[in-house]
């Protein structure tokens, strides 16, 4: 297990990696954050517009239980998940 480069200069990260593994690599101005499963939609565009406007790079909300870091992740959104999000709310 453990971090392999890709064709695409990128990285791969396996399956049974840990969060904290893939985090390692993350850039400086991006923002990720832990969410509980009972959160709603409105409340992952509030908390993405208020890292748009403080400048920063939403990269993901992963998704636990009661939104604590240390418990198994259920989910994840990510930038790219935004737009249909607007489209549902």
């Amino acid at each position: 297990m453990g971090r392999q480069d890709n064709r695409e200069g990128g990285i791969l990260i396996e399956n049974e990696q840990k969060i904290s593994e893939a985090f390692k690599y993350k850039e400086g101005n991006c923002f990720y954050d832990f969410i509980s499963r009972k959160d709603n939609l409105y409340q992952v565009i509030e908390i993405y517009n208020n890292v748009v406007n403080s400048g920063k790079r939403f990269d993901a909300l992963l998704i636990t239980e009661n939104g604590k870091k240390d418990e198994n992740i259920l989910g994840i959104i990510t930038s790219w998940d935004i737009p249909k999000i607007y489209e549902i709310i």
